[in-house]
C-alpha cells in the first residue's frame, strides 16, 4: 500500500481532531490537496464507519454542489442523496441543492441518482419544517427531464400529490401557484417509461470496476471495502419497489445481540405474523441486508397490496393489545430464555413506517414448541462441498453473470458443480432460483479474511448452521465442538447409514474453515 492512503485519511482525521465545527472541517478538507478529487469519500467513509453525522452529511453536500456536481463526485452524492432522511434542517437544504446541481449522467449511474433524488424529494416534501417542504417544491419545479430518467409513472403520481399537498399549506396563494405550474411542467415531461431493475444494479457495479482502484489510493482497504458494500446495498435497495420489514434483536438492557441464535428469533417473529395473518394473507420475505455488528435484518416483503396493507395494520394494532398465539408463546419463551427483545419497524413503498418492540411480556403463556434445533434437517440441507474458496469462486461467476462450471471453479466433473452451487445455497449466497442473495453479494464484494467472517454469519443462519449450534446448546459457531457433525446429524437430520458419515466429513470441513471468525 502506497502512503496517499494513509496520507488522505490522516489529514482528515487531523483536520477533525483539531476542528469541531463539521462545516468548517469539510471545507477545509475539501481544498487539501492530499485527496484531490476523492475527498468526499474518505468523509463518507468515515460516516459509514463511525456513525452517521446529520452535520457532516450536510457539509459534505454543500461543498460537492458547487458549482455543479463533478463526475468523480457523483457516486459520492448517489450514497449521500439515497442515505438516511436527516432530522436537522440544514441538511435537509443541502441535500434538497445536491440533487438540483446534478448534471446530465450517461451511465447506469444516471439511474440510481434519479432515484436517489425522489427518495430525496419525497422526504423532503413531508419534511415537517415547511421551509423544508417548501423549498422541495422548488427544488422539483426546477428538474429537468433527465432527472426522472428512471422515475415511474407511480412515482410521478406520488410526486405530484405529495407537491399539493405541501403547495396548499403554503401562504402565499401566488407564489403557491406560479410553483404548481412549474411542478406541473415537470411531471408532465417525465420519461413515459422510465424504471430500474436487478439489471441496472449489476450493470452499474460492473462500471463502477474501474474506479475503485482510484478510491483503493485515497481510502485503503479497509475504508474501501466499507464504501463498496454501502454502494451495493444501496444499488440493491434502490430496485426493490417493495414494502420493507426491517427486524433488530437486542439484548433487554438495550445492547446489540450478535450472537447467531437472534436467527432463529427472527424465524419466529415471522411465524408470529403469518399466525396473526391467517392462511389467506399469502407473503414471503426475502432477506436484502444484514448490518454486521449487530442483528438487524431488512426483508423485501413480496406480497400484493392487500397483503402488505394487512401487515400494516397488524403491526399497528399489536402495538395496543397482545400478541395471542402458540407461534406468540413460542416466540416469549425464546426471548425469555435468552433475555433478549426485538424492535420491528415496517416501511410501506410509500415509506410510511409502523415500528413495535416486542418484549416477552407482550405475548402470553409459559408453554411453547420444540425449538429450531430439535427440527430433523432434509437431505437438502447439508451441505456435501467441501472447498470454501471453490464456493467462492461460485458465488463470483454469478455476481458477473458468468455460468459455474468445471473450469470456473476448478472441479472435474458436473455433478461436483452441482454439489458447489447447492452448497452456496444452503449458505444462503445464492437464491432457489441461483440468483445471489443480498448476503451472497455483501460475500462477493468481501476481500481476504473478510469473505470468510460473512460466509461464517451466513452459515450460521443457515438451517443447518441454526439446527448444528443449537444442538450444542450454543450461540455461535465457536460454541459447536469439533469433529461432532456425525453425531449432530444423527440426532438431528433424516440421513442414515453412509450418507451420514459422508456429510458429516463436510459440515467438519466447514466447521474447521469458519469456526475462526465466528467472533
Amino acid at each position: 500500500m502506497t502512503a496517499r492512503p494513509r496520507a488522505s485519511v490522516e489529514a482528515w482525521d487531523s483536520i477533525r481532531a483539531r476542528t469541531a465545527a463539521p462545516y468548517v472541517a469539510v471545507e477545509e478538507f475539501a481544498s487539501d490537496k492530499t485527496a484531490k478529487g476523492l475527498w468526499p469519500y474518505v468523509v463518507i467513509s468515515d460516516l459509514l464507519q463511525s456513525g452517521w453525522d446529520d452535520a457532516l452529511c450536510g457539509a459534505v453536500a454543500l461543498n460537492i454542489a458547487q458549482p455543479e456536481v463533478k463526475p468523480e463526485h457523483l457516486l459520492a452524492a448517489f450514497l449521500l442523496l439515497a442515505g438516511q432522511w436527516p432530522a436537522e434542517p440544514t441538511t435537509a437544504l443541502n441535500l434538497l441543492s445536491l440533487a438540483h446541481r446534478i448534471p446530465y449522467v450517461d451511465s447506469p449511474l444516471g439511474k440510481f441518482i434519479s432515484r436517489a433524488t425522489v427518495w430525496c424529494l419525497r422526504n423532503g416534501l413531508t419534511d415537517s419544517q415547511p421551509l423544508v417542504a417548501e423549498e422541495a417544491v422548488n427544488i422539483l419545479g426546477g428538474l429537468g427531464a433527465y432527472h426522472l430518467s428512471a422515475v415511474s409513472s407511480s412515482d410521478v403520481a406520488v410526486l405530484h400529490g405529495l407537491a399539493e399537498n405541501a403547495l396548499s399549506k403554503m401562504d402565499d396563494a401566488d407564489l403557491a401557484d406560479a410553483l404548481r405550474s412549474r411542478v406541473e411542467v415537470v411531471l408532465d415531461d417525465a420519461p413515459e417509461h422510465g424504471r430500474i431493475d436487478e439489471n441496472d444494479a449489476r450493470h452499474l457495479m460492473a462500471t463502477l470496476e474501474e474506479m475503485w482502484p482510484r478510491l483503493d489510493r485515497a481510502l485503503g482497504d479497509d475504508l474501501l471495502r466499507e464504501l463498496r458494500t454501502r454502494v451495493r446495498a444501496l444499488a440493491w435497495t434502490t430496485v426493490t419497489d417493495r414494502d420493507v420489514h426491517v427486524v433488530h434483536v437486542e439484548d433487554a438492557r438495550g445492547q446489540d445481540d450478535k450472537s447467531s441464535s437472534a436467527w432463529g428469533i427472527i424465524e419466529q417473529w415471522i411465524a408470529v405474523l403469518r399466525s396473526a395473518l391467517g392462511d389467506e394473507c399469502q407473503f414471503s420475505f426475502a432477506p436484502l441486508d444484514v448490518a454486521s455488528g449487530s442483528l438487524i435484518v431488512t426483508f423485501r416483503v413480496d406480497a400484493d397490496d392487500k397483503v402488505r396493507e394487512a401487515i400494516s395494520t397488524q403491526l399497528r394494532d399489536a402495538k395496543h393489545g397482545l400478541l395471542s398465539s402458540t407461534a406468540a408463546e413460542s416466540l416469549a419463551k425464546s426471548l425469555q430464555s435468552r433475555n433478549l427483545r426485538i424492535h420491528v419497524t415496517h416501511v410501506e413503498d410509500d415509506h410510511a413506517p409502523t415500528s413495535i418492540d416486542v418484549n416477552p411480556d407482550k405475548a402470553a403463556g409459559p408453554s411453547a414448541p420444540a425449538s429450531f434445533g430439535s427440527l430433523k434437517l432434509t437431505t437438502g440441507q447439508i451441505p456435501q462441498a467441501n472447498d470454501w474458496d471453490k464456493i467462492f469462486m461460485a458465488v463470483d461467476c454469478v455476481a458477473s453473470n458468468e455460468a459455474v462450471t468445471e473450469e470456473s471453479i476448478g472441479v472435474s466433473t458436473r455433478r461436483q458443480v452441482q454439489y458447489y452451487r447447492a452448497a452456496a445455497r444452503i449458505a444462503g449466497l445464492l437464491t432457489p432460483t441461483e440468483e445471489l442473495s443480498r448476503t451472497g453479494w455483501l460475500v462477493h464484494v468481501a476481500i481476504g479474511e473478510e469473505r470468510y467472517r460473512r460466509a461464517c454469519w451466513a452459515f450460521e443462519a443457515s438451517e443447518c448452521g441454526q439446527a448444528w449450534i443449537e444442538w450444542s446448546n450454543g450461540i455461535r459457531l465457536s460454541d459447536v465442538p469439533p469433529n461432532s457433525a456425525a453425531k449432530f446429524l444423527a440426532d438431528r437430520s433424516e440421513l442414515t447409514g453412509d450418507t451420514i458419515e459422508r456429510r458429516a466429513s463436510t459440515l467438519n470441513r466447514w466447521l474447521e474453515t469458519l469456526r475462526p471468525y465466528a467472533v
